[in-house]
């Protein structure tokens, strides 16, 4: 399978996933499609910057715990932002 194809699998499932909790990008400059590929793609990249298989998982869960964190972190902001 091309990288490519790979990158497309996985911001279409990411985007599944996320319609539990949808992520509002009217006011944003990127589409969603965009945004989800972008965010792929990085991961991807990463991802396989490695080629030891015990790595693999490690760095695929520090990848998942940084987005996590980043994301949780950025909530907070807005959420205080928005109680002022």
């Amino acid at each position: 399978m091309r990288d490519i194809d790979c990158v497309n699998i996985i911001a279409e499932l990411a985007k599944e996933s996320s319609n539990e909790y949808p992520i509002d990008f009217a006011d944003l400059s990127i589409s969603e499609s965009d945004a989800f590929k972008l965010m792929a793609s990085e991961i991807y990249e990463k991802f396989n910057t490695t080629k030891d298989t015990d790595n693999e998982r490690l760095i695929l869960l520090s990848t998942i715990t940084t987005l996590t964190v980043e994301n949780f972190v950025l909530n907070l902001r807005l959420l205080k932002q928005h109680r002022g």
